[in-house]
């Protein structure tokens, strides 16, 4: 099995390359503006934004599971300042 990028795959991650830190920065500011958003519509709906089933609450448990696929917000934070600093902070 041929596991080489065809061409049009090897220009693609060519141009993206560079984007690292716009990326992340996007993903950690969603992420967690959907985190607090949603958190903020629990405590308006009081003991009944923790119901099952009851929107709030699912939107929030959608919104704070969307900040561990792709890496923490952590990870990305630490992308970030090695992008900004050139220095790695897990060396």
């Amino acid at each position: 099995m041929d596991l080489r990028y065809t061409d049009d795959q090897q220009a693609y991650r060519e141009a993206v390359r560079g984007f690292a830190d716009e990326v992340s920065r996007a993903k950690a500011y969603a992420t967690e503006a959907a985190t607090r958003v949603t958190s903020l519509g629990i405590q308006v709906h009081g003991a009944m934004g923790l119901t099952r089933g009851y929107p709030a609450e699912k939107l929030f448990r959608d919104a704070r599971m969307l900040t561990i696929p792709d890496g923490t917000t952590e990870i990305h934070k630490l992308v970030l300042g090695r992008e900004l600093t050139g220095i790695n902070a897990l060396h």
